[in-house]
């Protein structure tokens, strides 16, 4: 056997064998990571940024359509469901609620982080370039205190009517026990009367 025959069943060799890996490693094991894409608000907490692509023709000349802003939520294949959509309702495995529990992590934007051609943006950054954000939830709080403040107010009225109500029940049963035992009408009986007792004791 010439050392080109030698050579060919080799590469031959490790060629179906790292196909057979892969093949172990992708739909058996499933030993490989997911990202997913979720919702990030990027007005309270570090963003990922995403653009349209230009060259792609994905532009449509309006900011809300061609930016986003998200987090990564990172977790194994093998920790997901065997699931076809065409047949079954598959489970939505982007959330990440319990990461413990769900075998999940999220990652949130960092400079250290940060992959090729990936974009970070900070709370200050984005308030600064997006002042109406700042405005809107700062009428958005002033709502909800307001409505907190008249939860508060009717809990206080509904605490005093409970305690009228504590009332009148309390009178309605006293005025009850008088109807029926007048004491007006009350006589105690003189043997009921406890005498005075005079005990001589001896020197």
């Amino acid at each position: 056997m010439n050392k080109n025959k030698i050579v060919l069943v080799l590469f031959w060799s490790f060629f179906f064998l790292a196909i057979a890996l892969s093949v172990y490693r992708f739909f058996i094991a499933r030993n490989f990571l997911l990202v997913y894409q979720v919702d990030c608000n990027p007005a309270v907490e570090n963003c990922f940024v995403g653009r349209c692509d230009e060259d792609l023709g994905e532009c449509t000349g309006n900011e809300e359509d061609d930016v986003w802003y998200y987090s990564k939520v990172k977790k194994m294949a093998y920790n997901t469901k065997r699931c076809n959509p065409k047949k079954e309702e598959c489970p939505d495995e982007s959330v990440c609620d319990k990461p413990i529990e769900q075998k999940c992590w999220i990652e949130k934007c960092h400079p250290e982080n940060l992959g090729e051609n990936e974009e970070c943006i900070t709370p200050e950054e984005y308030l600064a370039t997006h002042p109406e954000v700042l405005k809107e939830e700062g009428e958005v709080n002033e709502k909800e205190i307001k409505a907190e403040k008249l939860d508060e107010v009717k809990e206080k009225e509904e605490d005093l009517v409970d305690d009228r109500e504590a009332k009148n029940l309390i009178n309605e049963k006293n005025e009850s026990l008088e109807s029926i035992i007048p004491t007006e009408n009350l006589k105690v009986s003189p043997s009921l009367i406890p005498t005075p007792t005079q005990t001589i004791v001896p020197y």
